[in-house]
């Protein structure tokens, strides 16, 4: 590829056929009718691996060798009128003569409409187009890449169905969306879940408008064939789009976002509509819990076989779904005369709490080991007395967390107790501004969770799964958020989880003697008073292989890996390492350990850092980090918390997650107690 560029994600590699940064291996090659990795278009577009195949075309990730940037390329391609052998000619040439008409005649209106939606651009919910031209005998459309996940894949990373609350959030700005292209003119024709794509903040992208037509006021466009006409989607696609005589129009549209909703929450693809219709059967609504039998005649008009049966329009249906109800006027209530006030009661001597003394207890036992970490780090038989030893983490100083970097967002504890947050915020996972008398603090996948001085929790955030369902805990002395799930450790050793447990990730009842927990995507690590660790959840890349670990003093779970802190200031890992993440044997003289995503930091008795695995944002740049006292590796960046109080970040920036050089009197180390 040119320049080393990675094909499989564009950037640039260090050498090699696989790639440090995403794993792809470079031997291999796209389909035979697909362009090959290393085509160049226009002289501009750089082609890399497919990402896709519909229909009506192919989309390929692409590389502006102008602008250096990403791009999506999507390749007019019907498969049902063309041939291609791209290791001959990457033209493409019809089946038939009789289909080259049709052929012809739809790249012009793929084209054409390209250029209407170029002009869509001000609709944040529709992908942008960057680019169109023709080439190869066919035509191309250049788009912004796109990153996260589409709305299938989202649905089985949920457990395969979501809530109708959370379909409506999602699919409430897909509707907006639309509502703008008809009035533009056009109908998409091809919404189903995997055309919708959501976004690491939160947002919503409609993508494919390889189908789209155009319509006159909304009515009946009789320009197109019978041949294109039977390019649909089965379940998805209503009885007109079957037809050269149907009458498509924004009802055509209505059906396949209902057929989409349907789809949301319950994984299963509707009936397709000649089985409808020959079984005279219904969509199955009134199996869905938790809709409302207004919410289910809706659905049902907008899935109707007929499109005469239909909303007219997508803002009708809205207006419908989202109508809000008129707030019934109550009467003023009556001034009651003002009560005297009580006599404030007389205080207390204040006894000290079975809480208090076993984060005391769980303090001291994590602070003695990780002493014992300097102590033979520095090659000496006492600890440094140099400023050196300022570099104690916070975190094992005090046992609580003051900084943490979640997939998307980054948290910081401030020595006045009080939290600070950054990111897009798309679910409040950074609405921690109330928060008050926290000592420790864990950010998720999307959502945060904070401890309180009192032993008890709270959390901001998705909470579809449950995953923010702390309110009842107490007598906590740690916490840890997760992709989908929180785990806390309780004073006496035991621990409680919450949210989803699809791998057994929350199956921690049994736990004894914990003195620290992690919480990866879907597993959970503890660690033992004796040094030992334990594991449950998803192992599929023996991510929870830890029951031979001994003399561990700290634990980091990442998304499909491990790894441990032993007492002699080594390291331990285990789980995937495509991308090196495990690659941590060479370190030495290591205090703390955080994992990642895809990639593993340390830090150092002399407050450097060092990182392996993935580097595809810079989150592994932190060899010139000095002064260091805590680190947390996210997503894709990392966070570093300096001696005074200042907070760096390396890594991906476009949701604002490293945004932290603001940050000050983040929570500050204390020296350790000298012992005679």
């Amino acid at each position: 590829m040119e320049n080393n560029r990675c094909p499989g994600c564009m950037e640039q590699k260090s050498g090699g056929a696989v790639c440090e940064h995403c794993g792809f291996d470079e031997s291999r090659q796209n389909a035979p009718h697909q362009l090959q990795i290393g085509t160049v278009l226009q002289d501009k577009y750089l082609v890399g691996r497919a990402l896709g195949q519909g229909g009506f075309g192919i989309t390929y990730l692409g590389w502006n060798r102008y602008l250096d940037t990403k791009v999506a390329i999507k390749e007019y391609y019907p498969s049902v009128f063309v041939d291609r052998n791209t290791a001959h000619d990457t033209t493409v040439t019809c089946r038939t003569e009789q289909m080259e008409e049709y052929f012809t005649e739809n790249r012009v209106r793929f084209l054409r409409e390209a250029k209407v939606l170029a002009k869509l651009k001000e609709v944040p919910q529709i992908v942008s187009i960057l680019d169109f031209f023709e080439a190869n005998n066919t035509a191309y459309i250049v788009m912004e890449y796109l990153q996260g996940y589409d709305l299938k894949a989202y649905i089985r990373k949920k457990g395969g169905r979501l809530s109708p609350t959370q379909t409506f959030n999602i699919m409430r700005p897909v509707m907006a969306a639309l509502a703008q292209v008809h009035e533009a003119g056009l109908v998409h024709r091809d919404i189903s879940p995997d055309n919708i794509m959501l976004q690491p903040d939160g947002s919503v992208k409609l993508m494919d408008f390889g189908a789209v037509r155009s319509v006159h006021n909304a009515a009946v466009d009789k320009e197109l064939t019978e041949a294109t006409q039977a390019i649909v989607k089965h379940g998805f696609a209503p009885m007109e789009q079957y037809s050269a005589t149907g009458a498509i129009g924004p009802w055509t549209d209505e059906y396949a976002l209902c057929a989409t909703m349907y789809y949301c929450m319950t994984g299963k693809v509707p009936q397709n509509v000649h089985d409808r219709l020959e079984e005279d059967k219904d969509v199955d609504w009134d199996s869905i819990e938790g809709l409302t039998e207004a919410q289910r005649e809706i659905l049902r008009k907008g899935i109707a076989l007929r499109a005469k049966d239909r909303y007219r329009s997508i803002r009708e249906m809205m207006d419908a779904l989202f109508a809000q109800p008129k707030p019934v006027p109550q009467p003023e209530p009556k001034p009651e005369p003002p009560k005297p006030k009580p006599e404030p009661p007389k205080p207390e001597p204040a006894k000290p709490g079975k809480k208090k003394k076993g984060i005391a207890l769980l303090a001291a036992a994590v602070c003695a080991a990780i002493a014992l970490v300097i102590i033979l780090a520095s090659g000496s038989g006492k600890p440094p007395t140099e400023p050196e030893s300022a570099h104690i983490p916070p975190q094992i100083e005090e046992g609580h967390e003051m900084i943490s970097a979640g997939y998307f967002h980054t948290v910081g504890l401030k020595a006045d107790g009080t939290v600070v947050a950054v990111c897009g915020n798309a679910y409040g996972q950074c609405d921690v501004s109330g928060w008050k008398d926290i000592v420790a603090v864990s950010a998720g996948f999307v959502h945060t969770v904070g401890l309180k001085a009192d032993g008890t929790v709270v959390a901001v955030g998705e909470n579809e799964d449950g995953q923010c369902d702390v309110s009842g805990w107490r007598d906590i002395v740690a916490v840890s958020a997760g992709e989908l799930h929180t785990v806390g450790l309780k004073s006496d050793g035991t621990v409680v989880a919450v949210g989803w447990n699809e791998y057994g990730q929350c199956d921690v009842t049994g736990w004894k003697d914990i003195v620290a927990i992690s919480a990866g995507d879907y597993h959970t690590v503890g660690l033992k008073a004796d040094g030992t660790v334990v594991a449950v959840g998803n192992n599929d890349y023996g991510q929870c292989n830890v029951s031979d670990w001994k003399d561990i003093v700290a634990i980091s779970a990442g998304e499909n890996h491990t790894v441990g802190l032993k007492a002699d200031g080594t390291v331990v890992a285990v789980g995937a390492y495509g991308h090196g993440q495990c690659d941590v044997s060479g370190w030495q003289n290591i205090v703390a350990v955080s994992a990642g995503r895809w990639y593993s930091v340390g830090l150092k008795a002399d407050g450097t850092v060092v990182a392996a695995g993935a580097n595809g944002y810079g989150q592994c740049k932190v060899s010139g980090w000095r002064n260091i006292v805590a680190v947390s590796a996210g997503d894709q960046h990392t966070v570093g918390l300096k001696a005074d109080g200042t907070v760096v970040a390396v890594g991906k920036r476009g949701d604002g997650q490293s945004d932290v050089s603001g940050w000050r009197d983040i929570r500050l180390p204390q020296k350790p107690k000298e012992t005679s």
